[in-house]
C-alpha cells in the first residue's frame, strides 16, 4: 500500500501514515513574494508546491528554481 501500513496487534488495528508536506501560494506576480517562497522552500523542504500567479519578467517565469 502506498505510504499506509496496517498492523494488527491483539486485534487492534494500528496505522502508520507518511505525511506529505505541501505549500500553496498565490505570488500575485511579486518578486518579493517569490524570494520569500524560495527561502521557505529551503527551510521546510516541502514535497509539493502549488503556485498561482508567478512572477514573470519578459514573459518568462523567473525566480523559481527547478530543483
Amino acid at each position: 500500500m502506498n505510504g499506509l501500513r496496517t498492523q494488527h496487534n491483539l486485534g487492534t488495528p494500528r496505522t502508520n501514515q507518511s505525511q506529505v508536506r505541501c505549500i500553496q501560494i498565490s505570488l500575485q506576480h511579486s518578486r518579493t513574494a517569490t524570494d520569500n517562497l524560495m527561502k521557505k522552500i529551503g527551510e521546510e523542504e516541502p514535497d509539493i508546491i502549488l503556485i498561482q500567479e508567478p512572477y514573470e519578467y519578459h514573459n518568462k517565469i523567473t525566480g523559481i528554481d527547478r530543483k
